[in-house]
């Protein structure tokens, strides 16, 4: 149903009728072809305008990000999802926060990103020990 939807919501109501397209066990086999046609029809769009019509067509969808857009992201600014936190060595550093938070057992980032090598003695040791 949600490539039928996808289909008429962007305007091939002929596709949205195909029997590629209804049929499941066509749309297997013909999964390229329908892959290459939605590729044809997205380009006609800005992502903005998709995500518009895909939510008014009630598809799930979410758009690609960047890494820029998701710094600037509201919802994880929010939840302070990216922090700023000195290093010893590479000075002030945008990190990652926890993904989720849980009331009884919240999380915490308790230490930085480790430089190259810095855990090398250990864990060849680790690995050492396990063979």
């Amino acid at each position: 149903a949600q490539w039928q939807r996808f289909f008429a919501a962007a305007g091939e109501t002929a596709l949205a009728g195909d029997p590629r397209v209804t049929d499941a066990s066509k749309r297997s086999q013909n999964i390229n072809a329908l892959y290459a046609e939605l590729a044809r029809i997205v380009a006609g769009k800005t992502t903005a305008q998709w995500v518009e019509l895909l939510e008014d067509a009630d598809i799930p969808m979410t758009p690609v990000r960047t890494p820029d857009d998701l710094l600037k992201d509201p919802h994880l600014a929010a939840v302070d999802f990216f922090r700023e936190v000195d290093h010893p060595s590479e000075g002030r550093i945008r990190t990652l926060g926890i993904p989720v938070t849980f009331s009884r057992t919240p999380g915490a980032v308790r230490s930085l990103p480790p430089q190259l090598n810095e855990h090398r003695d250990e864990i060849l040791k680790e690995a050492k020990h396990e063979e």
